[in-house]
């Protein structure tokens, strides 16, 4: 139970005692608690929502700002998770295969804080690839921990190949979200040129 819960659980006891009090007990008293409760519970929740921000803004003053700034600490809670297993790899190259997808996923935060109707992109790989690439690593870290020398090599390659695939990906998922934004940037640019035309002005 969080403490934002237990916050609105205790807001909505408060809040039916004072109602049964004020309707001095009975069926009425009963009754009056029981929404009071419930008010106070709902009210107290909203109140001690987190506040989200993205980029320094408030997430909700800009469009699609809440789901941009849900994908954004997604992003950061897996990183956080992936950088404690980079934290006790013993191979150089693996660590640096990995720190190299701590790297991409950040490029496609930023991206997306910056572009918060992007967060699709973001949603999308993080659904996608996140557990699956911690599992591979801490598959890669358990045999890395027995010592037996050729099952290490083996996995070795193994990770090192899966986690370029997934950076090339990282990368190619960014990628097309420039170019979406590029294409949409021409669209606006043609439009305007457009309409400049129309307006007996040569463009």
């Amino acid at each position: 139970m969080t403490m934002r819960t237990v916050l609105a659980f205790v807001a909505g006891l408060v809040c039916a005692a004072a109602a049964f009090a004020i309707a001095h007990g009975g069926i009425l008293g009963l009754a009056s608690a029981l929404v009071a409760a419930s008010l106070g519970y709902v009210a107290a929740s909203m109140l001690t929502e987190p506040t989200l921000k993205l980029g320094g803004v408030l997430a909700e003053q800009l469009p699609s700002g809440r789901a941009a700034a849900l994908a954004v600490e997604r992003a950061n809670a897996f990183c956080g998770q992936l950088r404690k297993r980079i934290a006790v790899m013993l191979d150089g190259q693996v660590r640096k295969e990995a720190d190299d997808i701590l790297a991409a996923t950040n490029n496609l935060a930023a991206f997306v804080t910056d572009n918060p109707a992007s967060h699709g992109i973001l949603d999308h790989f993080l659904n996608v690839y996140a557990q699956q690439t911690l599992r591979l690593v801490d598959g890669y870290l358990g045999i890395e921990r027995t010592g037996v020398r050729e099952q290490i090599v083996s996995a070795k390659r193994e990770t090192i190949g899966a986690l370029q695939a997934l950076e090339t990906t990282a990368a190619g998922e960014l990628m097309n979200a420039v170019k979406a934004k590029s294409l949409s940037l021409s669209a606006d640019s043609d439009a305007i040129k457009r309409l400049a035309n129309m307006d007996g002005y040569q463009t």
